[in-house]
């Protein structure tokens, strides 16, 4: 007898509305709808039996899936949306024989729970259908007891490394977004361990059905990667995925100094196939502007300054290199270093999307320093959506760039990025180095291998 329970029902009649639902559940493995009610009368996450019928017609009411479903923003009086993913399908069943296998006493009430919309459930009565849906339904038992357990975890402790590992978190999303995995069961994946040291070292080690040890990365002739000899001395977490044609992505994380006491997170990924190294930079816009919502980041400080310095001096090496002629070789800038603008992040299990940000390149970066657009009231510098307008790089644009080889190094100069990689790791960053072997043959005409 599960120890869980269904927390609320979702029953949609509506022609049109069942068939956009169901459409969006077979493209994408989830939805967002519009339920009445006031915001009290909705969990934030519940696990919900649904009933999603185009075909209904008077009360044959069929269970169609359960699911969980995140309440979202009002968007109107007595209207809020909701969010539901981890969709499973079961086989499509009468209410009323589920029902009628609960006890008398909530059998007599169960119904009016499933007329339409949305609604809470007892907690009894939850325990009993879920009971029963386990019982009738033995093959989907398994993925339902995974996603009730999504639900039932201990709230991620509040430490110094909440933040570094919400940063980590948003980078492995963003590689996976490239490599072209979906993001969303493999971070919905992560467990925290216990006590203060809940997030881990690293956000990967809380990723255990993809972790990969070091000895098999360099049997997998990772070895000769540029600043490979200095990744392999600091290593904190590493993790391995494979898509369908077998090919993989590595994503290392490597940090010289306790990662409580680290400057920041760089991302630096290898697009093996292109040899093309990027680089992003996290900056958080923790400032607000006096009147209305809007969040800036505030380069006027000096680890940004020694950032920069540090990121202009790699930048100023690659452009010694001579410029590549090979079709391989083309990208539509020569700046592979990237700022990523965005809010504070915070780390939550059921948040599985992508920070939204603004990518800017190095060089545009130095112009938005002291450009009239970005000048606050006080003539301080405000880096933020409100003033880069959408002279930015979003993360979809970003993503398709990557995928298709147009940003990065050229392989020639690729092998110059052991030193930056040094120099990062010895100054007290959390290096995260990717490596994406999609698309890789192994006989690359320029290859570092």
């Amino acid at each position: 007898m599960s120890s869980f329970a269904i927390q609320a029902a979702l029953t949609i009649t509506s022609l049109n509305l069942s068939n956009s639902i169901l459409e969006k559940i077979e493209q994408n493995d989830e939805f967002t709808t519009v339920v009445d009610g006031a915001s009290g009368d909705i969990y934030p996450l519940a696990l919900s039996l649904l009933s999603i019928n185009p075909y209904f017609s008077g009360d044959d009411i069929l269970i169609t899936h359960i699911g969980i479903l995140k309440k979202g923003q009002r968007v109107a009086t007595g209207q809020i949306r909701i969010k539901g993913y981890e969709i499973i399908d079961l086989p499509q069943t009468p209410l009323n024989d589920i029902i009628s296998k609960l006890p008398a006493k909530q059998k007599a009430i169960a119904g009016r729970y499933f007329g339409y919309g949305y609604s809470k459930l007892p907690e009894k009565t939850g325990q009993e259908l879920l009971n029963i849906i386990l019982d009738m339904f033995p093959d989907q038992v398994a993925d339902i007891e995974r996603i009730a357990g999504k639900l039932n975890r201990e709230p991620i402790p509040k430490t110094n490394r909440n933040e570094d590992a919400a940063v980590e978190k948003d980078i492995v999303g963003l590689c996976l977004d490239i490599f072209g995995e979906d993001r969303s069961k493999i971070l919905q994946s992560w467990k925290s361990s216990t006590g203060e040291k809940s997030v881990g070292k690293s956000f990967l080690t809380g990723l255990p059905e993809y972790s990969a040890y070091e000895d098999d990365l360099i049997n997998h002739d990772l070895s000769n990667l540029p600043g490979w000899e200095v990744v392999q001395k600091d290593i904190t977490g590493v993790v391995e995925f494979e898509n369908a044609e077998n090919e993989r992505l590595v994503i290392i994380n490597a940090n010289r100094k306790p990662m409580e006491k680290a400057l920041g997170v760089d991302l630096i990924y290898f697009h093996r196939k292109y040899e093309a190294f990027t680089f992003v930079q996290y900056k958080m816009m923790d400032q607000k502007v006096e009147q209305g919502d809007r969040s800036y980041y505030n380069p006027n400080q000096r680890s940004q300054e020694d950032e920069q310095e540090r990121m202009q001096r790699l930048y100023d090496l690659l452009l010694n290199e001579k410029e590549s002629k090979s079709l391989n070789d083309y990208r539509i800038g020569n700046c592979p270093i990237f700022f990523k603008v965005c809010r504070k992040l915070q780390l939550k299990y059921e948040d599985t999307s992508i920070a939204p940000g603004a990518y800017i390149p190095l060089n545009q970066w130095k112009i938005l320093l002291n450009d009239e657009s970005t000048k606050g009231p006080k003539g301080g510098c405000q880096i933020g959506f409100h003033t880069l307008k959408n002279r930015y790089i979003s993360t979809t644009m970003f993503v398709e760039l990557m995928q298709r080889g147009f940003l990065g190094t050229q392989s020639i100069a690729s092998k110059k990025i052991g030193l930056f990689i040094q120099a990062a790791i010895e100054q007290g960053h959390s290096v995260m180095y990717a490596i994406d072997e999609r698309g890789f043959t192994g006989n690359s005409e320029n290859s570092t291998s």
